[in-house]
């Protein structure tokens, strides 16, 4: 028998190269089912990576047979931040002598109550005095219920010696606004502080905050700050249309009906 092939390759060299080709063959199968499963385990370690992710930012169920959590439920209007007291407060209300220290239309009491005058069809500039604040820095927290759809309130403040004005609801003219008056010889209706929109509905008690601290100056209304103002204080002057006498105290100014049922100032550290 010969050791050649009839192309006259030796036999061995024919046997030796299918036995390369087989093996080649089975390297390649081997290569293949390994990335095949590689491809298996990365694709179940992102699936793991998903739904951990998906669990810790949803809320664990309760275990069986315990109580689910309570459901938060919205809570009434968060009051501004109380500031440090040096004192105790100071009632405002009950030493207003509307006998002595009003104008343009009798302020009244009824009960507990302070009353303005109504303003009706034709307004009118009407104010009662309060007294001095208690301290360079203050805050001055009002309780107050419009019973007069019309023009707005006036809280007159002092700012280290210069008098000036929180209006709220004031400016009919543009649909009612608040804002400091005056700021650079402008009234509330026209500078920074201005904010459009009613915040004293008719036959709703309101909460008014209005603090004074190193040349700062912010009203809150049930919470919610209305505006911020800071600066020199000769940058403030008084309202001419507001010539309220006795500089130095505090005052009320009006142009429609309100019901005051606090009137407190508490000086601050």
């Amino acid at each position: 028998m010969s050791d050649e092939s009839s192309s006259g390759v030796p036999r061995w060299i024919l046997i030796g190269t299918a036995a390369c080709g087989l093996l080649a063959a089975a390297l390649l199968l081997v290569v293949r089912v390994y990335e095949v499963q590689k491809a298996r385990a990365e694709a179940r370690a992102a699936e793991a990576r998903a739904a951990e992710k998906r669990a810790a930012e949803e809320p664990s169920a309760p275990p069986p047979g315990s109580a689910a959590p309570p459901v938060a439920t919205p809570g009434p209007p968060k009051p501004p931040v109380e500031p440090a007291r040096s004192h105790a407060e100071v009632d405002l209300l009950a030493a207003i002598d509307v006998s002595a220290a009003t104008t343009n239309g009798p302020w009244r009491r009824d009960g507990r109550f302070l009353v303005s005058p109504r303003g009706g069809d034709r307004p009118q500039n009407s104010w009662v005095l309060m007294s001095r604040p208690p301290a360079e820095n203050y805050r001055l927290e009002l309780e107050v219920e419009r019973i007069e759809e019309g023009q707005g309130l006036n809280i007159g403040l002092m700012v280290r010696g210069t008098r000036c004005a929180a209006v709220v609801d004031g400016f009919a003219s543009i649909g009612g606004a608040s804002g400091l008056e005056m700021v650079d010889g402008k009234p509330g209706k026209s500078n920074d502080t201005t904010r459009v929109g009613k915040r004293l509905p008719i036959n709703q008690r309101k909460v008014l905050a209005a603090e004074v601290r190193a040349g700062r100056v912010t009203l809150w209304c049930d919470g919610d700050r209305v505006f911020e103002w800071s600066g020199g204080v000769d940058r403030l002057s008084p309202n001419p249309n507001w010539p309220v006498p006795e500089p130095g105290r505090l005052f009320l100014g009006s142009q429609a009906g309100f019901r005051f049922s606090r009137i407190v100032a508490l000086p601050l550290d």
